[in-house]
């Protein structure tokens, strides 16, 4: 007889693969939309069984999810991307500094979109 995986275990590994290659806004106005769209997988993921992501994976996949022209922006210009996070901090910690981070990003996103909708621009400005 052939072991067969369970439904769950499958897509368990297709959410992870997900997680940690997210595909990247195609641009700035489109970071809150692809935000919440990793946080939907990111619970599907932890309701299937999976195991919680650091917040080293964390942040390394929302840095994926900006378009490819902000990611440097990003990184240099919010002092959390940079800020290394202990491993003895507990999970609560943890998610914490995610979140802030997180809103930092969409905050500095959503910025964006409202100077360059002030100034008549079409396209929001490349530059974070």
């Amino acid at each position: 007889m052939k072991g067969i995986r369970s439904r769950s275990e499958i897509r368990r590994h297709d959410l992870l693969g997900k997680l940690q290659r997210p595909e990247a806004a195609k641009s700035i106005s489109d970071i809150p939309l692809t935000l919440e769209k990793w946080d939907s997988l990111l619970r599907e993921y932890l309701e299937s069984g999976g195991r919680r992501l650091s917040f080293e994976e964390r942040r390394a996949s929302l840095l994926m999810l900006l378009p490819q022209k902000c990611r440097e922006e990003v990184f240099f210009r919010i002092p959390e991307m940079q800020t290394v996070v202990e491993y003895g901090l507990s999970e609560d910690a943890q998610d914490e500094a995610m979140a802030k981070l997180r809103s930092q990003v969409q905050r500095q996103a959503e910025l964006m979109v409202q100077w360059s909708a002030m100034n008549g621009r079409q396209d929001p400005a490349h530059m974070m």
